[in-house]
């Protein structure tokens, strides 16, 4: 559910509307945002008819039995960094729930699996040249006049020589797999699968207009109103979630279902949340889409529908982001990050615990309030990428505590040592944490 419009098109989509930067603009111009914000029965609005609040839904299990599944855009790019085996097992679940008319994928979802596919590759290409360029070349013969002329010695140069010809023809194939990533132009393997399974009729859309649309938007981004509202800061102001939120309605109307949103993205103006945990979907998006179709909704990750879909466990397993993978994905919101590890690393590379000393940069606390605020800001949204920095932010902070004291106590002639202990060894939980 990310909020970025992509160039993709087709016959099927032509009707979707298409913002930028000025989509705030045009929607201020036509209905003042004073008006909303000032509506006494904003309540009413939002819980129309009173007894459907008093409904108790069925299970996810039993809304699972007679509904269609719409996949998002995170769901569409996961097989990117899956197994071959695990990819090929998921694009076999997607045609066989297609095939029997009950998988779908909303037409801005794909346009967002459009948008980020190519940073998909890239990284892909990325990760293919750090194994290229980490691994050695070849392995060098042990030249020790001590042990040269030994038979042992003898039969170990023999190994690597046969070590070194396997290395070599590893390092050609590999960049022979890297050369062919350059020329991939939409052709991955990925997207050769979801071609052949989500055919035009697999691709589905609302019918609101552009106006209607941005009035839409305008209204519940001034009332904080599910979904997209987290989204209001963007540039597109949460537009890309309200996009899929009229084509989940319109599903449930048109094709009378019951509608199952795959998403890994659970953000809090999708889901109601408790310590960072989504819990269940929020009570204005069921009870707005009961009372527009007379059906149920409801919101389960990827891991889930597969685990429905039965699907193996290693797959299900696999699925499920790493830890190393979750920081990497994380880090990109932290630019600062690089500066902190780069500087606690010098810290550690230099102490030896001889001499007295700190982190001495004067933009320390400074980066680490930094991280600190933006972690609170992302986590706050819900961003469950972002929530795997806890320990980091608890961490730093720590150590921001630990290397001022010790500053001020070599500053004041007072001995640091037992200061400086602990200093070095936060840092080294710092770098642990990211292991």
């Amino acid at each position: 559910m990310a909020e970025e419009k992509s160039d993709i098109t087709s016959s099927t989509e032509d009707k979707t509307p298409k913002t930028g930067k000025g989509s705030g603009r045009v929607a201020k111009e036509l209905i003042e945002s004073s008006d909303l914000e000032s509506d006494p029965a904003i309540l009413e609005s939002v819980f129309p008819v009173t007894s459907s609040l008093l409904i108790v839904p069925p299970s996810v299990q039993e809304i699972a039995k007679d509904c269609i599944f719409l996949l998002d855009a995170n769901c569409l790019l996961r097989p990117y960094v899956l197994s071959k085996e695990s990819s090929e097992a998921i694009a076999e679940i997607y045609k066989q729930w297609a095939g029997s008319d009950r998988l779908f994928v909303p037409a801005r979802a794909l346009r967002e699996y459009g948008k980020h596919r190519a940073k998909e590759v890239a990284n892909t290409y990325s990760n293919l040249m750090k194994r290229l360029n980490a691994g050695p070349s070849e392995l060098e013969q042990i030249k020790l006049y001590s042990v040269e002329n030994s038979q042992i010695s003898k039969e170990l140069d023999e190994v690597r020589l046969k070590v070194n010809e396997q290395l070599g023809l590893y390092r050609k194939k590999l960049k022979e797999l890297i050369q062919k990533i350059r020329t991939w132009n939409r052709d991955d393997d990925v997207t050769r699968l979801y071609a052949e399974i989500f055919k035009s009729s697999r691709v589905i859309n609302h019918t609101k207009s552009t106006e209607e649309l941005l009035k839409d938007l305008q209204r519940r981004n001034a009332h904080n109103l599910p979904p997209g509202f987290k989204d209001k800061g963007k540039v597109d102001e949460g537009i890309g979630d309200l996009h899929i939120w009229h084509t989940i309605l319109w599903a449930g109307k048109e094709m009378k279902k019951n509608v199952v949103f795959v998403s890994n993205d659970q953000k809090s103006d999708w889901m109601v949340r408790i310590d960072n945990e989504a819990l269940f979907v929020r009570e204005e998006l069921v009870n707005e889409f009961y009372n527009y179709c007379q059906h149920h909704f409801t919101i389960m990750n990827l891991q889930g529908f597969l685990k429905l879909a039965g699907a193996s466990q290693k797959v299900i397993e696999e699925v499920v982001p790493a830890p190393a993978e979750v920081h990497q994905a994380a880090g990109a919101k932290f630019p600062e990050k690089t500066q902190l590890d780069e500087t606690i690393r010098r810290f550690l590379d230099f102490y030896d615990g001889t001499e007295y000393c700190y982190i001495d940069n004067p933009s320390f606390g400074r980066l680490v309030d930094t991280f600190v605020q933006r972690y609170q800001f992302f986590v706050g949204r819900g961003d469950v990428l972002s929530k795997s920095y806890e320990s980091l932010a608890l961490i730093l902070t720590k150590i921001e505590k630990l290397n001022t004291l010790v500053k001020r106590m070599i500053q004041r002639d007072e001995d640091p040592s037992e200061a400086q202990y602990e200093l070095r060894k936060w840092c080294e939980a710092y770098f642990k944490e990211l292991s």
